[in-house]
C-alpha cells in the first residue's frame, strides 16, 4: 500500500490493491483509489471509493503540428481566443488535448478540451466547477462543486472518449467541510485562467 499526504490530517489518499487484495475480493490486480477526507470544522472522517486515474489510460502524448479548433458552435466562437491559445500549447489532458479553462465569477472555473488532432472542441460537463484534476496520461476527469457556500459537495468524475464526457460516478459529500480544496490539483485561485 502507498501512501499519499497531500495535506497533514485534512486528507489521505492512499491506494488500495494488488495481490493481496485481490486474492481476498476474487478480483485479480484490482485497484481502487480510496480518499479519506476528514472536515476540520465536524472532526469526522468520511471514506469514499473514487474512480483512480491510471484505470482510465490515455494514448500516448500527441507531438505533431496542431489543428486550430473548429469554431462551429455560438459557443465555442464566444470563447475563441482561450480555444485558440490552449491549441498552440503542449497537449495536457487524455494524451491529444488541450484543456482550455477560463473563470466564470468568484469561484468558479469552465472550459473545454481541444483536440490538437482534429480540432474538435469538448465543452467541460456541467457548466462550472470550483476545481477540478485532470492528467495527461489518463480520460479520467474529476470536476468539484459547492460546499464553500452551501451545505454539500459535489464530486463528478467522467470519462472522455474524444467526443463527450461520460459520468462514471458522483460522489456527493453532505456534510460541508474542506475536501473539494485538497481532493482538486487545480482550483480558482491555484491556476491562471488560460490554463495550467
Amino acid at each position: 500500500m502507498r501512501v499519499h499526504a497531500l495535506v497533514p490530517t485534512m486528507v489521505l489518499l492512499a491506494l488500495v490493491g494488488g495481490p493481496a487484495m485481490a486474492a481476498g475480493a476474487g478480483q485479480r490486480g484490482a485497484d481502487r483509489e480510496l480518499a479519506v477526507l476528514s472536515s476540520g470544522e465536524a472532526k469526522k472522517q468520511v471514506a469514499v471509493n473514487v474512480p483512480a486515474f491510471r484505470r482510465f489510460p490515455a494514448p500516448p502524448a500527441f507531438r505533431g503540428r496542431h489543428a486550430k479548433p473548429k469554431l462551429t458552435t455560438r459557443r465555442a466562437t464566444l470563447f475563441r481566443t482561450r480555444l485558440r491559445r490552449a491549441a498552440l500549447g503542449k497537449p495536457n489532458y487524455a494524451g491529444r488535448h488541450a484543456l482550455a479553462l477560463w473563470g466564470c465569477g468568484t469561484n468558479c472555473i469552465d472550459g473545454a478540451a481541444v483536440n490538437l488532432v482534429t480540432g474538435r472542441v469538448v465543452f467541460l460537463p456541467d457548466g462550472a466547477s470550483l476545481c477540478f484534476d485532470a492528467r495527461l496520461n489518463s480520460r479520467l476527469l474529476m470536476l468539484a462543486r459547492g460546499g464553500f457556500g452551501g451545505a454539500s459537495e459535489q464530486y463528478a468524475y467522467y470519462d472522455f472518449d474524444g467526443r463527450r464526457f461520460r459520468l462514471v460516478r458522483r460522489i456527493e459529500l453532505r456534510e460541508r467541510s474542506s475536501a473539494a480544496k485538497q481532493l482538486c490539483r487545480y482550483g480558482v485561485p491555484a491556476f491562471p485562467v488560460w490554463g495550467f
